[in-house]
């Protein structure tokens, strides 16, 4: 067809040179056969992560919407490479995963994005693994899905596969997860 850059006969058409114009070819004797589609993304074979943060602003926001300061600070810090969080930093953090209101869990999700990349060392045990899987899950889960949930949640839910704990989590809830990032496409 006739589009942009593309020629008049399909081919490339220099419009200012004439190199690249169309030329009648002999036509073949047999078709070749087809060959088998290449795909670019897939299979994966290196494993997406998304190690920055901007920890100001994910505190702010957590503050702005009501967390405890000191405990989500402590947490940020281990996210940071700091001392792994106090377990009543790490009991307020699962607290917050399941109660808060789904509209405001994005810098949550955000937060547990950094603390899945470290794993232990940020005091991701099972039982905060399962909280985070299951608010990556709700956030998801009904319509109509926040855009930042849904980016969040995509991004936490890349980074829980770097520590077999998370891992573990993340794999019991991967298809409601990923159900709920496909309807949000």
């Amino acid at each position: 067809g006739f589009g942009a850059g593309g020629g008049g006969y399909g081919g490339s058409h220099d419009p200012f040179t004439g190199g690249g114009a169309y030329v009648p070819s002999a036509p073949t004797a047999a078709a070749a056969a087809p060959t088998a589609p290449t795909f670019k993304y897939l299979p994966m074979r290196t494993p997406v992560a998304f190690e920055t943060a901007k920890y100001d602003g994910i505190l702010r926001k957590l503050s702005e919407f009501g967390a405890e300061e000191g405990a989500a600070a402590e947490v940020a810090a281990a996210c940071n490479g700091g001392d792994p969080p106090g377990a009543s930093s790490i009991a307020a953090l699962a607290a917050h995963l399941e109660s808060w209101p789904v509209d405001k869990l994005f810098p949550l999700l955000d937060l547990c994005r950094m603390a899945a990349l470290r794993g232990d060392a940020a005091g991701v045990s099972r039982e905060v693994a399962s909280a985070m899987a299951a608010a990556c899950a709700r956030s998801v889960a009904e319509a109509p899905r926040l855009p930042a949930n849904v980016l969040t949640a995509g991004r936490l839910f890349c980074n829980a596969f770097r520590h077999e704990v998370a891992q573990d989590a993340f794999a019991l809830r991967a298809s409601e997860i990923l159900d709920g990032l496909a309807a949000a496409a």
